[in-house]
């Protein structure tokens, strides 16, 4: 009778196990064309908040800024806070952007973890937080749904998709 080599066994489930992983990730970048459950967006050049008042966003370097559309911002905004925890993009047309982790709830989504790019302005406009410049449009019923709530694990989805489709709505792109 010939004696199994443990190392041999070993070495063989280790390579299994990892072939078996790499499939895995790679029928979920086909399926998804998102390769691994990771979305994760950054800045181009952020700057550092110092402290977010009515006047506007203090920024590290001595600057106040104030949100496009905005003569006021809420001081208690925990979706605010959380955005601009990693910094500020201000792009050449004036409007501002953060980071904010989204919390995925539906065990459907291919994405587990999602930080996405945030346009301040648009995301306080969806929550009904803010004094505007200017009369906003009438907020539909859907956009009772867009709340600032901000938990351990992020924004909830459905209120980031709430704010993604009052940006869209915005922009003109929406409805199609």
């Amino acid at each position: 009778m010939k004696r199994i080599n443990f190392r041999t066994v070993i070495v063989a489930f280790i390579l299994f196990c990892h072939s078996a992983l790499m499939m895995a990730f790679l029928a979920c970048g086909l399926l998804t064309s998102n390769w691994g459950p990771f979305h994760i967006e950054r800045l181009s050049s952020s700057i550092g908040v110092k402290l977010i008042a009515k006047d506007g966003l203090h920024l590290d370097d001595g600057r106040v800024l104030m949100l496009p559309g905005f003569v006021e911002l809420p001081e208690n905004s925990k979706v605010l806070a959380a955005a601009t925890a990693r910094g500020v993009e201000i792009n050449p047309d004036g409007r501002v952007y953060g980071l904010i982790k989204v919390r995925r709830t539906c065990g459907n989504d291919s994405t587990m973890y999602d930080v996405s790019r945030v346009d301040l302005g648009y995301a306080l406009e969806a929550l009904g937080m803010g004094k505007p410049s200017r009369p906003l449009p009438k907020r539909g019923r859907a956009l009772d749904y867009c709340r600032d709530v901000y938990r351990n694990g992020g924004w909830d989805d459905l209120s980031f998709e709430m704010y993604t489709w009052y940006k869209e709505y915005r922009l003109g792109k929406w409805p199609p």
